[in-house]
């Protein structure tokens, strides 16, 4: 099956990046990214990175154990909670998507899953 990937995955629209309402299934298609989007999103991700290697020591001294929202280079929220945050985005009519998101902390085990 060239270019299209299948799943069979409850609760997750493979085309929008959400989840879908529970009991909701079926089979979703998704076309393959070209080479270009492939590009982009690596140059993203590494400009991401670049960010985070730069600004990180100057964020700690500020928003230290907390999670941090960056968006165009500016730091447009900080909560000490996950869930706080995104409610905090959501208020602003911010697309968590559109955004970088770390939690900043000077304790690399409190990043570990």
């Amino acid at each position: 099956m060239t270019g299209v990937q299948r799943s069979r995955m409850t609760g997750y629209n493979w085309a929008s990046g959400r989840l879908l309402p529970t009991g909701v299934e079926g089979e979703r298609t998704m076309a393959s990214p070209s080479l270009e989007r492939v590009r982009e999103g690596l140059e993203a991700a590494q400009a991401e990175q670049e960010y985070w290697n730069q600004h990180y020591g100057e964020l700690l001294a500020k928003y230290a154990e907390q999670f941090v929202a960056v968006k165009d280079g500016e730091v447009v929220a900080a909560e000490d909670d996950l869930g706080q945050l995104i409610l905090v985005l959501s208020t602003k009519n911010i697309d968590i998507r559109d955004m970088w998101v770390r939690f900043v902390t000077a304790d690399a085990s409190k990043l570990l899953l």
